[in-house]
């Protein structure tokens, strides 16, 4: 995709977006350059090999902490 059709993607997102795709590319490099676990380690080894496959899992409250007040929904405890 030529370098102008990036930056029109780019201030066509919105800022949560962004942050999105900035902290999945962040996340899936850091377990792209993790060691694999030893192997007797098999628990390990299973949840390494998914996310190699399929990338990092995806936890709003563990990648960006707990909703502000104005993004819940009433009665919403999370």
């Amino acid at each position: 995709m030529p370098t102008e059709s990036l930056s029109l993607v780019r201030d066509e997102m919105k800022a949560e977006h962004l942050q999105l795709l900035s902290e999945c590319y962040h996340r899936t490099r850091v377990i792209r350059d993790a060691p694999r676990p030893a192997s007797w380690q098999t628990w390990a080894i299973t949840e390494y090999d998914e996310q190699i496959k399929h990338g990092p899992r995806y936890g709003c409250g563990q990648w960006f902490g707990p909703r502000p007040d104005h993004q819940q929904k009433p009665n919403d405890s999370r």
